[in-house]
């Protein structure tokens, strides 16, 4: 277990983060090595990113039994406390003692164990969330980001936040839920220190986020200063504003596989200089959305593939395939269009 939210009395939901590791050394004389992951030499230790000392073992979700043993604690959990939702993180194969032995086809190992864990969590309904997959499309839950680092750049940072957007959805995992707005706060390239992203940074992270199906707040706007909680304001009002936009988007996906968020070549996939732009993406087919994700910038080039195109900031209209030069992007700004007549 991760820790878990404080539990809300007044209808707020509350959801707590679990992991699939346990110290096994308490369980296992009950439930022996069964329930466990082992490795070729039968060994069932193993580690995590929070071991604390401990020596856990990785509950083998590929064993029926198993997985329901885990799956009626959980439930136990969530009846006992009143806990709505969970937040199931981990899940890679990374994690099981090497080299893992498994049941199921060798073609698809060590990815077996993987999708057992996702389907075992699925079965705790569609506010979950998960960060692993493995021929999991299907189902109806958010999939988070692996951590986000708080940098600019293509180092894990804000960068890659569009770049890993548009991978999932075209992998297929369109139920994208983006890490926490400004990253994981880990400043220091051995990722131990950790502070606030400065707040041009958070901003900026808020306003990529906008379009995408969530937003999720770690750090908080009060922590800044009045300019940072009205342009918060702004923008999170913004995406509760096109809420109906970003279900009709899982709708369409749902119906016809297709991304909720893709790459813009997607209007026009034979249009190089779109199949060549990872800095802005698409909700749906109809809105184009350009963030500012260079540090100090107040202007940006935006690409508008081919269509008719109207600015939401001001309704200026542009015929594409052109390039916008230098379009205005000021701190409380987010360019953003869409194909006439799609508002």
């Amino acid at each position: 277990m991760d820790g878990g939210d404080r539990l809300l009395s007044d209808g707020s939901h509350s959801r707590l983060p679990l992991v699939y590791a346990i110290n096994y050394d308490i369980y296992v004389l009950k439930i022996c090595y069964s329930y466990f992951v082992t490795n070729e030499e039968g060994s069932v230790d193993t580690s995590w990113w929070n071991n604390n000392g401990s020596v856990p073992a990785y509950i083998d979700f590929t064993n029926p039994e198993a997985a329901e043993w885990w799956s009626s604690r959980v439930r136990a959990l969530s009846e006992t406390y009143g806990i709505d939702s969970f937040k199931f993180d981990a899940g890679e194969s990374s994690w099981s003692p090497q080299i893992p032995v498994q049941d199921g086809d060798i073609n698809l190992h060590p990815g077996h164990i993987v999708q057992s864990y996702v389907r075992t969590c699925a079965e705790f309904g569609p506010m979950i969330e998960i960060r692993s997959g493995m021929r999991t499309q299907d189902l109806p839950v958010f999939v988070r980001m692996v951590d986000k680092d708080t940098f600019w750049g293509f180092n894990n940072g804000l960068a890659t936040l569009i770049t890993t957007l548009l991978q999932m959805n075209l992998n297929g995992y369109t139920l994208v839920l983006p890490d926490m707005i400004g990253g994981n706060g880990y400043t220091g390239e051995d990722l131990v220190g950790r502070e606030p992203p400065i707040k041009e940074l958070f901003i900026r992270w808020l306003q990529a986020n906008t379009f995408m199906p969530s937003l999720q707040y770690s750090f908080v706007p009060w922590d800044y200063d009045s300019e940072t909680i009205e342009i918060c304001k702004k923008y999170t009002q913004l995406h509760a504003d096109y809420a109906d936009d970003i279900v009709r988007a899982i709708e369409a996906s749902m119906e016809k596989g297709t991304p909720v968020n893709a790459p813009i070549w997607w209007i026009d996939p034979t249009d190089e200089v779109a199949l060549a732009t990872w800095d802005e993406y698409l909700l749906g087919e109809k809105i184009l959305v350009a963030p500012v994700v260079e540090e100090g910038a107040t202007a940006r080039n935006v690409y508008l593939p081919q269509g008719t195109w109207v600015d939401a900031a001001t309704s200026e209209v542009y015929t594409g395939p052109v390039w916008l030069e230098d379009y205005p992007a000021p701190l409380d700004t987010l360019p953003y269009f869409f194909l006439e007549d799609s508002k």
